[in-house]
């Protein structure tokens, strides 16, 4: 469940209500939540930025899909099933 906690002077606050399996790490599961919201921001185009963020440059500044994996990053491996 995503519950709205309040509209700040540059951003909504939100919280995340989710359970986890006995076996699922808390680390491990904020690490591919953090790296999804990453990925499909990027996707989309849209800039996370500090609301302290100044000198925007003219460029975009979101990664394109093809540089998500550029050295010395390696793709996640897919889950066995």
């Amino acid at each position: 469940m995503v519950r709205k906690l309040g509209l700040l002077d540059w951003y909504t606050s939100y919280e995340l209500q989710v359970r986890l399996l006995p076996t699922t790490k808390l680390p491990d599961s904020r690490n591919a939540l953090h790296s999804s919201i990453i990925d499909v921001f990027n996707e989309f185009g849209v800039q996370i930025m500090s609301p302290n963020f100044v000198m925007q440059p003219k460029a975009a500044v979101v990664v394109p899909q093809e540089a998500w994996y550029a050295a010395p990053a390696v793709a996640p491996q897919e889950p066995e099933k």
